[in-house]
């Protein structure tokens, strides 16, 4: 539902390509956090055209390759309220992961392994904050971002800082006392 959400959204503010969004999303990092593959952009206007929710409204020679330029319909604008509509309906979600799911069972490992874990992950993720960070400061220069993206940009924010705050937070654990480690299952 994203995808379709997010592209009808796009082209709701003008007609694109693939090729720009697929950029727009990367730089303002919708493709991390709404978690749209770039084949997943061109597979979605090809099935939405089909559906006539979208138009190839121009074709534009780049090189040897031919690019489509997508407009909305307006039964893509009908369809695009409603996805958003719907969308609205659920909260947004941090959880579940595997990885919480992991830490439910820590004792089945070694204390240094899952130490390792979390010390692989915390580069992984403050990496992913500097992206998010510039995705927030490359959208600043387009102009002043609406309070609600402002909203939207802190609150992922907080969510990275909390999960690096988690994984610094398992190395100053002590070691777990008079718990034993649960024994493989050999059967």
């Amino acid at each position: 539902m994203s995808t379709r959400l997010l592209i009808l959204g796009m082209l709701t503010r003008a007609p694109m390509h693939g090729y720009e969004m697929q950029r727009a999303f990367e730089v303002s990092r919708v493709d991390a956090w709404a978690d749209v593959l770039p084949g997943s952009i061109y597979h979605a206007l090809k099935k939405m055209a089909d559906e006539g929710l979208v138009r190839v409204q121009a074709t534009e020679q780049t090189g040897h390759r031919l690019r489509a330029v997508y407009a909305i319909t307006d039964e893509g604008r009908d369809a695009f309220r409603a996805l958003l509509r719907e969308a609205l309906k659920h909260p947004p979600r941090s959880f579940p992961t595997d990885f919480y799911a992991a830490l439910a069972f820590h004792d089945a490992i070694p204390r240094a392994e899952l130490l390792a874990a979390a010390e692989a992950l915390i580069p992984q993720l403050e990496r992913e904050l500097a992206q998010w960070k510039e995705g927030e400061g490359a959208k600043a220069n387009v102009g002043a971002m609406p309070p609600e993206l402002q909203l939207f940009f802190a609150n992922a924010r907080q969510h990275i800082e909390a999960d690096l705050a988690l994984l610094r937070g398992l190395r100053e654990l002590p070691a777990s006392r008079g718990r034993t480690r649960a024994k493989p299952d050999t059967r």
